[in-house]
């Protein structure tokens, strides 16, 4: 793939013709790699460290000469899936690889693809939370290059972009989780407050807003604010993804996980995916369990943890953010 495509770029007798079979041709190849990526995954998630050793001597040299930035973007947010997956899953035995492969995904957080930041930002994460102290070094150029990723694709309406800024906004929380001590929590937690809630990656949505309900839970002082000053923002939070629901088949929105549906490995396929409210999902039929952005797991913590705040907040504290919600969102928190 790598070789016809550089190909392709010198020869003048490339045409539209010519582009067409060969984007058939590439489609045919990047399915063979991407189920090849599938199965390893697979692999790697059930032998976890023993895999290790097969990876370091028979898989590394394959996958490193395609981390570079140059690679095909398909085939570089592929190989930086695979690594992530070694990450996540390989413990200690992965430790001595952490700087290669931090390099690398640090630098994909700047790609052009879509695809390649989604993973790179998945990557961060999971290394902020498996890697311990040998990530502190890469930790704050990682979190200036999510923030300033978010910030610019805010307003970008493309899913594919949405994903991986849903996963660049699930890798600072678990930074400021897992690194506490290498952030400043009064700036970081209230800027991620802002971002939320998630909307295209279900999984990562479904991960995320259940971290804000342990966050609350816990009274986490910069997530609640100075005097609960945040309470208002964090219950329109929960009441938007109550009542945000994404198109589905929801199987095609599981595909941003490679097809691993609700295991942890890496996000290698962004699915095609359409956020809508609550009145469209009830016409669609569809199951609401199976298309929200809360897990039913989810659901039962945030109705205790409503409860909580009701009976331990001071009452104008509490009627003062509920005022603040517009009738469909109070709705959608009282039907829990």
């Amino acid at each position: 793939l790598m070789t016809q495509h550089h190909e392709n770029q010198q020869d003048e007798d490339y045409d539209a013709e010519a582009a067409l079979q060969q984007t058939e041709n590439d489609e045919l190849e990047e399915g063979v790699f991407r189920s090849m990526i599938d199965s390893i995954g697979w692999i790697v998630k059930i032998q976890k460290a023993a895999f290790f050793p097969i990876f370091q001597t028979h898989l590394l040299p394959f996958i490193a000469p395609l981390l570079e930035q140059k690679t095909v973007p398909m085939l570089r947010g592929q190989a930086i899936c695979m690594i992530d997956d070694i990450i996540e899953h390989c413990g200690d035995a992965a430790q001595e690889l952490v700087p290669l492969f931090l390099n690398h995904l640090v630098q994909g957080l700047e790609d052009p693809s879509p695809s390649v930041i989604q993973a790179s930002a998945y990557g961060i994460g999971v290394s902020a939370e498996k890697c311990g102290a040998a990530f502190d070094p890469f930790c704050q150029n990682a979190l200036e290059k999510l923030v300033h990723l978010i910030t610019i694709s805010a307003n970008v309406d493309d899913d594919e972009v949405g994903a991986a800024r849903d996963n660049a906004i699930s890798a600072v929380a678990k930074i400021c989780l897992s690194r506490e001590g290498a952030v400043d929590a009064a700036k970081m937690w209230p800027m991620w407050l802002s971002w939320l809630p998630l909307r295209t990656d279900v999984l990562e949505a479904r991960d995320v807003h259940a971290r804000l309900i342990s966050l609350v839970d816990s009274g986490n002082p910069h997530v609640l604010g100075a005097e609960y000053g945040n309470l208002a923002l964090i219950l329109k939070v929960f009441a938007t993804a109550l009542c945000t629901f994404v198109s589905g088949p929801f199987d095609a929105a599981l595909m941003v996980r490679g097809m691993f549906a609700s295991d942890s490995l890496c996000p290698c396929v962004v699915a095609d995916v359409v956020v809508f409210d609550l009145s469209e999902a009830e016409e669609t039929g569809e199951d609401d369990e199976d298309m929200t952005l809360l897990s039913d797991e989810a659901k039962t913590q945030l109705r205790e943890l409503l409860a909580k705040l009701q009976t331990q907040l001071p009452g104008p504290v509490v009627q003062g953010a509920w005022a603040t919600l517009s009738a469909e969102e109070q709705h959608g928190l009282s039907q829990l």
